[in-house]
């Protein structure tokens, strides 16, 4: 199998290269995009464009919640899917590592039904959802990329504005059941031309809303005929997407190495986050396993 690693990263651009580093492999092809807000030194430049199997995408400001980070994904899955020829699609932070070898992650998708590992925590209608989940995409947010985490005085007068008399975005863009889950996602190459065939829709639904980049994809396939595709239902919506994440300990909770067992029998095929200057014996001790 082909697989394209979609790594979007914005500092620690040693580990970074470390976990580029993890697939040279010619099953493996990454595609980096690294946030323009952040210039990377020329070491580290001259590391990643040394690798044979590195395809940098423009880069783009990303700001938390905003379109850019919907913008910047979709800039990662056109890239491959213009390469053509892969059979499966993985989005990594440039904090995450692949908690199994290559060759388990390559076997673990041989003879598999060909599922679509989107996490999902919440989907239905507009008027099943959580108010939360629908405003996301049916209100106007202008305001997000310059917002970010937190609401101008501006933008809570208008969400107030809006939900007097809203504007229906969701029912305008022909969305029947939405669906909100962990942005991250090992996706088959037929779902992702599908997600660039679809680009317009994607920039039109998706454009001035807040944290998109949690509803996009799942909204996409659950409105069309890979919703039969999605993984089976998982109550920790990161394991339906093959991912080991651990929001109870920290925002995400970085592992340690007395975490290495519970990391490696997880089931999982990637996890985060690891901090490589924090703790190098994990770090090095996951690499020694991804490449055995």
């Amino acid at each position: 199998m082909r697989h394209a690693i979609l790594i979007m990263a914005h500092h620690n651009f040693d580990q970074l290269d470390r976990l580029c580093r993890l697939f040279q492999d010619d099953r493996f092809r990454v595609y980096l995009h690294v946030d323009a807000r952040v210039g990377m030194p020329d070491d580290a430049v001259r590391r990643l464009f040394s690798r044979h199997n590195v395809t940098t995408v423009e880069s783009r400001e990303v700001c938390w919640g905003g379109y850019s980070q919907v913008d910047c994904e979709m800039r990662l899955i056109t890239a491959a899917v213009k390469d053509g020829g892969y059979d499966r699609l993985h989005l990594l932070s440039g904090d995450d590592l692949p908690i199994k070898s290559l060759d388990e992650i390559d076997s673990f998708f041989e003879g598999l039904p060909p599922f679509e590992y989107l996490a999902i925590k919440e989907s239905g209608t507009a008027s099943e959802v959580t108010r939360e989940v629908r405003e996301r995409i049916d209100l106007f947010w202008p305001q997000q990329e310059v917002d970010g985490r937190s609401q101008s005085i501006r933008t809570r007068m208008g969400t107030v504005l809006q939900r007097l008399v809203p504007p229906h975005r969701i029912a305008s863009q022909g969305i029947r059941v939405i669906g909100k889950g962990a942005n991250w996602f090992s996706i088959t190459g037929e779902f992702a031309e599908f997600v660039v065939a679809n680009g317009k829709w994607v920039e039109d639904a998706m454009r001035q809303t807040r944290c998109a980049d949690e509803v996009f994809l799942q909204t996409l396939a659950l409105n069309s005929s890979f919703a039969g595709r999605i993984a089976p239902f998982n109550s920790d919506d990161n394991l339906m997407a093959l991912r080991l994440i651990d929001w109870k300990r920290g925002g995400p909770y970085t592992w340690r190495l007395p975490d290495l067992g519970e990391i490696l029998s997880s089931g999982a095929l990637f996890a985060r986050k690891f901090d490589m200057a924090a703790d190098p014996e994990l770090f090095d001790a996951i690499c020694r396993r991804v490449r055995a």
